[in-house]
């Protein structure tokens, strides 16, 4: 008897004994592939793994390995869940490999269910993996804790209900890693297959099968008369049969050995949580709570020390604007005195360029007339500049009263004003001033008759708003004792402010 074999399908003890029933059962009658249009998708292990990828028993980093793919290897999808997925690696075996590290490559050909044929598969060979079928009844695992959620729709569908543990569904369709399934009390709905298992007997998890080519059987007339017949199986495959059912029992019980550690790690978790929860609500956070308490605290003083340094500022800065208003109404009001005295000097200055045709002109103080040495004394002239010295003085000390009466009842008036009004504005003038200082030198006295002197002199004025130095010339006529201005005109600018 010659055996055709797929080399590197059996990896497990459940896969050898498996395939050794299935070589079994080729001697009673041989089977063969039935062809699928189906196409699944294939991915291929990323080629930046090193060194190879991890094909599990289960959906999670502690289940048993199964084989390490190496980068390049492909992987024919079955279903899949939420980061991992049920598939076949090219040496036939099947387990679960996260998505992560896969790269899909498109859409293959689905493997074929098993089946009973009537002879082996044309050229020879092995028959190739048969699909997981859809249908079949499904309970909740005991590991889910505390419940199941029971969905309108797979994935984000609105909850229908939280199964507990041990719950039962037939199995109607299976997509993408889940099933519709039907419930007892007849309301239907999707669960994630991760959590499910099957509440039906157990059965072998479908492996390559290794194909074996009958034997030509010997004539009928010349098989021995006590030989079985052809068409039933030899004690050999009962024998394959019952150790095939001690394998099952012990993946059974390998995979409540799975449960309950899966159990008792998610008990650890919790206790592992709970020490954290307890961790957090220390003495020491709560001392970081007070100091940030007090943290707060010393911001706000802050906040508000900033505010009362912003509203001074303010009040310092409206305090400053109003000085600086005055400052500037100041301004205008000593500019409008200064237009004012400018004013009037230009008026002092226009007899000047027009003088008066009259017995006493100007031109009689620049040219004196000639008088008799006997009317001549020298008393008589420092009298008249004592005299002017005395107006000055009266004048600096803001004495109006005293220097009006230093001017004579025929005092010309400049610019043709009546005398009051000349009084009131010397007045104005002399008493609004906080103070005057007034200093005359260079005097130069001169006769013109016996009755009136000529003074010609420097004249320095300076006051809180006014400043300059003029060349003056004052005639003074005698009268009832004494000196007094019959006329004053500036001679020269020297110096304006």
């Amino acid at each position: 008897m010659s055996l055709i074999h797929d080399t590197g399908f059996a990896r497990s003890p459940l896969s050898r004994a498996a395939g050794f029933f299935w070589m079994l059962v080729g001697l009673v009658g041989p089977a063969a592939a039935v062809p699928t249009d189906t196409l699944v998708q294939t991915y291929e292990v990323k080629a930046s793994i090193a060194p190879c990828l991890n094909l599990r028993q289960f959906p999670t980093t502690d289940a048993p390995i199964l084989d390490c793919l190496p980068p390049g290897a492909r992987v024919v999808e079955a279903y899949a869940i939420t980061g991992w997925i049920k598939g076949v690696s090219e040496d036939g075996v099947e387990g679960w490999v996260a998505l992560a590290y896969l790269a899909p490559v498109g859409k293959a050909p689905a493997p074929s269910p098993v089946a009973e044929v009537s002879g082996p598969p044309k050229g020879g060979g092995a028959v190739p993996r048969a699909e997981e079928p859809t249908g079949g009844v499904y309970r909740i695992s005991p590991s889910v804790e505390p419940c199941l959620k029971f969905r309108r729709e797979p994935i984000s569908g609105q909850p229908l209900d939280c199964l507990p543990p041990g719950t039962r569904l037939q199995s109607l369709e299976m997509k993408d890693g889940w099933i519709r399934g039907l419930l007892d009390d007849g309301r239907e709905g999707w669960a994630s297959a991760g959590y499910l298992e099957s509440a039906e007997t157990v059965k072998p998890e479908p492996v390559p099968t290794i194909i074996a080519q009958r034997v030509p059987s010997s004539p009928p007339d010349s098989s021995p008369p006590d030989s079985p017949p052809p068409d039933s199986p030899p004690p050999e495959a009962t024998e394959a049969l019952e150790a095939l059912e001690d394998k099952l029992g012990d993946a059974e019980r390998e995979r409540d050995l799975l449960a309950a550690n899966l159990r008792r790690t998610k008990a650890a978790l919790k206790q592992a949580l709970a020490a954290r929860q307890e961790q957090d609500s220390s003495p020491a956070l709560e001392v970081s709570g007070l100091r940030l308490r007090e943290l707060e605290t010393s911001l706000g003083a802050l906040r508000r020390q900033l505010e009362d340094a912003e509203e001074a500022r303010s009040q310092e800065a409206t305090a400053l604007r109003a000085a600086l208003a005055a400052a500037r109404s100041e301004v205008s009001t000593q500019k409008e005195k200064i237009d004012s005295l400018e004013a009037d000097l230009a008026a002092a200055r226009a007899p000047m360029a027009n003088p008066p045709v009259a017995e006493e002109s100007l031109s009689r103080v620049v040219e004196p007339l000639p008088v008799s040495a006997e009317d001549l004394q020298p008393e008589d002239i420092e009298l008249a500049i004592e005299s002017l010295f005395t107006w000055a003085e009266a004048w600096s000390q803001q004495r109006v009263d005293d220097y009006l009466a230093f001017y004579s009842r025929d005092f010309q008036v400049p610019e043709q004003r009546s005398r009051t009004e000349w009084e009131e504005e010397r007045r104005e003038r002399i008493e609004k001033p906080s103070f005057i200082d007034l200093s005359l030198s260079a005097v130069q006295a001169v006769f013109l008759d016996p009755q009136r002197v000529s003074i010609r002199f420097r004249q320095r004025y300076r006051s809180a708003t006014y400043e300059d130095v003029v060349l003056k010339v004052v005639v003074m006529g005698w009268e009832e004792g004494g000196w007094r201005i019959l006329r004053e005109n500036t001679d020269q600018v020297l110096r304006a402010p």
